[in-house]
């Protein structure tokens, strides 16, 4: 059995448990993606639990009523953000499918980009490569920003702001990808692109684990192969 705390801020909300009916030890990757997963549904929760406050502020406070329905606007984004993206995970749409239910919430072009530069999926094809030089140079140094920062950041040339926004896919000090936005996006929308990178470093995990899952099921085939504990039909 291996479980994680679901803590948001140093809150408590309640803890993840995975168990195996066979026991085993977990490896790191394991471990990392049943953290991620953790932290994600902490937040989940830390949003839920923040619409039904919010919402029962509306109720009772009619003279900040405009305010508060704003506050509720946006912690309801991030919510149905979070259920749109859960979705596109359990269904298994991918990077493309992450993109799509993203881009209802960022309306603006994106990329998600592999640390060795390969484009895992895109909104437009090819928009980034016709940014100038100097914006790409700036989106780079951006790249590093956000890593560095743990949250999305503005790309910047000089002292003046470009319209691209960075967010970095990572756990720990491990990039997993970058997600590029062409757009500068508000301080609520980069909350909103934090969200999806972290969705995207959850795919990242996920992917690994069934890559390494699937290798040690054919090591153990081969393995029971050659010592004869296992028939060859052909």
């Amino acid at each position: 059995i291996m479980g994680v705390p679901l803590s948001v801020h140093g809150r408590v909300l309640g803890a993840l448990l995975v168990a195996e009916r066979s026991p085993r030890r977990f490896t790191a990757e394991e471990i990392d993606l049943v953290d991620s997963v953790g932290k994600q549904a902490a937040v989940a929760l830390d949003n839920a639990q923040r619409f039904a406050e919010v919402s029962a502020a509306v109720a009772q406070l009619g003279a900040e009523r405009h305010a508060s329905r704003t506050e509720l606007a946006e912690v309801q984004a991030v919510v149905e953000l979070d259920e749109s993206l859960i979705e596109v995970a359990v269904r298994g749409s991918g990077y493309p499918g992450l993109i799509a239910a993203a881009s209802l919430a960022l309306p603006y072009p994106m990329v998600i980009h592999h640390p060795d530069g390969r484009v895992l999926a895109t909104s437009a094809e090819g928009w980034l490569e016709k940014v100038s030089a100097t914006a790409r140079a700036a989106i780079e140094r951006t790249m590093t920003a956000a890593q560095v920062n743990g949250r999305a950041q503005l790309a910047r040339s000089g002292n003046r702001t470009l319209p691209y926004t960075v967010a970095a896919a990572q756990v720990g000090d491990e990039l997993l990808a970058t997600v590029v936005v062409g757009a500068k996006l508000s301080a609520r929308e980069r909350v909103i692109l934090d969200r999806v990178a972290l969705f995207v470093a959850v795919m990242r995990l996920f992917g690994r684990a069934t890559q390494a899952a699937e290798f040690a099921q054919q090591s153990e085939v081969v393995e029971d192969l050659v010592s004869g504990r296992m028939t060859d039909p052909e």
